[in-house]
């Protein structure tokens, strides 16, 4: 790859319209709706296999763009509370980091293929 075909990929993963669409969290079968808001990224539950998880709920929010990292809140439904998170985008795959008291936790989100 050249210089410019790398800063073309870069910019485009890092825009908020790269990250709208639908994810899959294969752990739990989860759906998540990614969309913009205010001019910042948020998400929302769609469907989940695990019952204590309620299609509608908001789980992302106030996602910015920092040093080629989006920064916002991340719903952890099983605690009920709102934590920082940080996200990045590598091709199809949605990588999350999240921070909350002692832990440090990794995950990601495939891409939904479009029919």
């Amino acid at each position: 790859m050249n210089f410019i075909t790398i800063i073309l990929f870069l910019f485009l993963n890092n825009t908020p319209d790269a990250l709208i669409g639908i994810w899959l969290y294969k752990e739990d079968t989860s759906r998540i709706e990614i969309y913009k808001k205010d001019g910042k990224i948020c998400g929302k539950l769609i469907s989940s296999k695990n019952p204590e998880f309620n299609a509608g709920t908001e789980i992302l929010k106030d996602f910015i763009l920092i040093e080629g990292k989006w920064q916002g809140k991340y719903f952890l439904i099983k605690k009920d509370q709102w934590i920082n998170a940080m996200i990045y985008q590598k091709k199809n795959i949605l990588h999350f980091e999240l921070n909350y008291g002692f832990i440090n936790k990794k995950f990601h989100w495939y891409k939904e293929a479009k029919n």
